[in-house]
């Protein structure tokens, strides 16, 4: 899984850097649906109170977060999983 085009990108730009669009995982990843983008369900499916859908915009939004508490560094969702996890 992953949100927006940057993971599928890096992963066709480093392909192409080793030589290696032409093996089956990298085809699997990019063509057969191995990579599965959230952005486009989140895009579908919700009105969102953002001026985009970027994880960083959704992420400061307070409304959008659980408990109120905006996420301001990526390493805070990570500190904040074990919490989570526990109390769903």
């Amino acid at each position: 899984m992953h949100y927006g085009r940057f993971e599928r990108d890096v992963i066709k730009r480093y392909a192409t850097a080793f030589d290696q669009l032409s093996e089956p995982t990298v085809d699997w990843l990019l063509k057969d649906g191995g990579l599965v983008d959230l952005r486009e369900t989140v895009v579908e499916s919700l009105i969102l109170p953002t001026v985009g859908y970027g994880l960083k915009e959704i992420c400061k939004h307070k409304e959008l977060v659980r408990d109120g508490r905006a996420v301001v560094a990526a390493i805070q969702s990570t500190i904040d999983y074990p919490d989570l996890a526990d109390n769903p």
